[in-house]
């Protein structure tokens, strides 16, 4: 299933989750609990929040890059971590994400730490990357790793003689038809995926390969 959502819908998706972590705060103050909740969920939370909820799921291994983490934002290769995210409850995931990713506060002051994001973490999972538990979905996302223009943009700002010294001005992304087979098989042997590419104008498209009943539901 390949589906979109626009900056909007994603914008609707955040605030949604939000709207339960006010909840979360309200219920922390009438019964005097002290629950983590993070004042913003970022976009990515938010989609992958919105398959658990629809696919039920309650882990998830999630692709991170762990260039930023060990200052080597110049290296140029394989640089995926998969993290075994296991969560309470499919019904509010993006909240729960970013409570385990961590998050900053205003002015960059304060927030709240994360362990995957500690240097001596990710060089242990490098080397012990196969030690995770079962998961009902792998997430992977590309919208941070690219900026995309509309057309317009492309053809105004981009303009030169000879092609060769133009500047690259991607305006879509698409997965190769391999790409596409290798996930269908992963999809068969019962565990879902997908992968979320970056379009013009903040918003995305994305391929889930999972059950035909949560596919349709996402797509409409």
């Amino acid at each position: 299933t390949i589906y979109y959502r626009s900056r909007d819908q994603i914008e609707v998706l955040k605030n949604k989750s939000l709207a339960e972590t006010h909840r979360q705060r309200q219920l922390q103050l009438e019964e005097q609990r002290e629950i983590r909740t993070p004042p913003y969920v970022s976009s990515n939370d938010a989609l992958l929040g919105e398959v658990c909820e629809q696919l039920e799921a309650t882990s998830v291994l999630l692709c991170m890059d762990w260039r930023p983490v060990l200052d080597r934002t110049t290296f140029f290769g394989y640089a995926v971590l998969f993290l075994y995210l296991d969560f309470p409850s499919a019904s509010n995931v993006a909240v729960a994400c970013r409570n385990i990713l961590g998050w900053k506060g205003a002015n960059g002051e304060g927030g709240c730490a994360s362990t995957v994001r500690d240097a001596n973490f990710v060089m242990w999972k490098m080397q012990n990357e196969t030690k995770q538990g079962p998961t009902d979905l792998i997430w992977n996302s590309w919208t941070g790793l690219f900026n995309l223009h509309d057309q317009d943009y492309c053809n105004d700002n981009h303009r030169g003689d000879n092609f060769a010294e133009m500047e690259c001005c991607p305006h879509d992304m698409l997965m190769s038809e391999q790409m596409c087979r290798a996930r269908v098989d992963v999809a068969r042997r019962g565990l879902s995926y997908a992968i979320v590419f970056p379009q013009p104008n903040g918003s995305v498209r994305v391929y889930f390969f999972g059950p035909s009943e949560v596919g349709r539901l996402l797509h409409h």
